[in-house]
């Protein structure tokens, strides 16, 4: 029945003719998958596809000059790793170049251990909140791997950031602010350029695991950022 199915669907073709010494046809019972491996080199060939992916987000350390938080010394300032979330959508040239637009947003929280010395007023200040970051980039991707189910691939990747930064001042423990001038950058969009490298495994003709590093240099007007996401999704194309 099994058999049956396959041959009627298409999934799979029989060698059905053999002809012996008395002018007998025979059957055999021989099946080859080809009609499947020729629609599967379609599918690969081209086409739009749809990826959702989550990951941990990191944030490389940053010393800000003397004056933007402290009197006479520099700040050095870390963050927490946070979670990313995320949607791709992608088109594939060809076979093995393909265009993808993500839209990430991520939330990394300030580490910030010593106290400050304002510049306006002399008193200890300390610095808490976190720091929002939309980045919008547009990515040409290499994939390698012909015939595998496993495909390595690289790209690289350019595109826009919106950054919303939200920090707390406190003066010798009182609160003293939120927000207000007291910003990592300037809000809005910031130029963002970096690359992105990993391996997509085969789950079916038209789906795939990735495994994906992407490093982002976000080019904010006081001190760029290194922003580092480890992630993973699927890609459903269509």
């Amino acid at each position: 029945i099994g058999t049956g199915l396959c041959l009627a669907t298409g999934f799979a073709n029989a060698d059905t003719t053999e002809v012996n010494s008395d002018n007998a046809s025979e059957f055999s019972s021989m099946i080859s998958f080809g009609a499947m491996e020729e629609r599967i080199e379609i599918e690969d060939s081209g086409g739009w596809y749809f990826v959702p992916q989550i990951g941990l987000s990191m944030i490389g350390d940053v010393t800000y000059p003397e004056g933007k938080f402290a009197i006479n010394t520099t700040t050095d300032i870390s963050f927490d790793n946070g979670l990313f979330f995320g949607v791709g959508i992608g088109f594939e040239l060809g076979k093995n170049i393909s265009l993808q637009l993500d839209v990430t947003t991520q939330k990394n929280d300030v580490n910030l251990d010593t106290n400050l010395i304002h510049t306006d007023t002399g008193g200890d200040w300390m610095i808490s909140g976190h720091l929002e970051q939309t980045p919008v980039i547009l990515n040409l991707i290499w994939r390698g791997g012909d015939g595998e189910s496993v495909k390595p691939h690289l790209g690289v990747s350019i595109g826009s950031t919106y950054c919303d930064s939200s920090l707390t001042v406190t003066d010798d423990g009182v609160f003293r602010s939120s927000g207000g001038p007291y910003k990592f950058g300037d809000d809005g969009w910031n130029m963002s350029y970096g690359f992105t490298a990993g391996i997509g495994i085969d789950m079916s003709p038209t789906s795939n695991l990735y495994f994906n590093y992407r490093y982002l240099h976000v080019d904010y007007d006081d001190e760029p950022l290194d922003v580092h996401n480890v992630g993973i999704g699927i890609s459903f194309r269509f």
